[in-house]
């Protein structure tokens, strides 16, 4: 489905995986993730989410003004080069 939502002709590959895991407090700065412009080669980046994440700790796209709760399963996609989906995850708080 990423290829057909993007109109992306040709094949995708991963080019690098991370696992981590976000525990109570932890949250990411806003960032790009081509790394100011070094890691050209990214077209898309991805999030799997192995958890329910159910107070805080949303995904957030200021830029867009968009904040996506994530449950677990969930894959999120978004491209990599354009600076408005420059992203944050914000603080999580456990129940």
């Amino acid at each position: 489905h990423v290829k057909s939502n993007f109109n992306e002709e040709s094949d995708l590959y991963i080019s690098s995986f991370w696992l981590a895991k976000q525990t109570d407090g932890a949250y990411l700065q806003m960032h790009g993730d081509n790394d100011g412009g070094n890691n050209l080669h990214f077209e898309y980046s991805t999030g799997i989410y192995l958890n329910d994440i159910l107070k805080e700790g949303e995904l957030w796209f200021p830029k867009l003004k968009y904040k996506y709760p994530p449950r677990c399963g969930d894959l999120v996609c978004w491209p990599s080069q354009d600076t408005k989906y420059d992203h944050a995850i914000q603080k999580i708080i456990s129940d």
